[in-house]
């Protein structure tokens, strides 16, 4: 065999041992994801279902038609978020700025709904990908405080500042209302507040709620370079 045939078939099997390597990569990908996907309905609906579960065998006389409604809602709330960020990662849209865009417009109508005016502010996203499960809990977080708005504030106005610059994530959600209450209304310590707290240990970020008379922010820092 000539050396330029010997080259040419080198070529060749190279050629196809990169093919095949990549194909490799995108099921692993693929499985990745789905693991993925598998974990965060675990994580977000199965955790949800169990603790309604047992609510309702610890405490029937407490899910009234209301509180079961609520329940559903936030049900069908968590699994939009979960499909709304799968999808964007399959369709290669997964900058947090575009995967931000349905729970923005189902948020901004609940507080409306509510006669609560939302203001989002909203820098440096455009250029932020990171992973599904990273996006899946900013947004959750996202969503975690301004259901708190909604339950507990009280509030006429609240507003939305995420932004991104210098490898570091910034979101402050502030409202203007009654603040954190003393016992038994206490969402200090509520579900969605440990909830945050999880996800912020998740992402290594820092969260933070600060209240006094009037104002209320809750506050997260996460470092862009842990978040991939």
């Amino acid at each position: 065999m000539s050396q330029i045939n010997e080259v040419e078939a080198a070529r060749r099997e190279l050629a196809e041992t990169l093919a095949r390597q990549h194909e490799l990569d995108v099921v692993r990908a693929r499985q990745g994801e789905r693991l993925g996907l598998a974990h965060d309905l675990h994580d977000g609906l199965s955790g949800a279902l169990v603790s309604n579960i047992l609510r309702l065998e610890q405490a029937p006389e407490s899910m009234t038609p209301a509180a079961t409604l609520a329940a559903f809602k936030e049900l069908r709330d968590d699994l939009h978020l979960i499909i709304d960020t799968s999808a964007g990662y399959e369709s290669g849209r997964n900058s947090l700025a575009e995967l931000l865009v349905p729970l923005r417009f189902r948020m901004t109508r609940l507080l409306e709904g509510h006669d609560i005016a939302g203001q989002w502010t909203l820098q440096g996203l455009d250029d932020v990908f990171v992973s599904t499960s990273t996006s899946l809990d900013v947004l959750r977080v996202v969503q975690e405080a301004l259901v708190n708005v909604l339950k507990h504030a009280q509030a006429r106005t609240v507003t939305i500042d995420l932004a991104a610059a210098e490898d570091m994530l910034a979101l402050d959600v502030t409202d203007d209302g009654i603040g954190f209450a003393d016992p038994p209304g206490k969402p200090a310590d509520g579900a969605g507040v440990r909830s945050m707290h999880a996800r912020a240990r998740r992402l290594q970020a820092e969260l933070s709620i600060e209240s006094r008379a009037g104002v209320t922010t809750i506050g997260l820092r996460m470092p862009l370079s842990a978040a991939n």
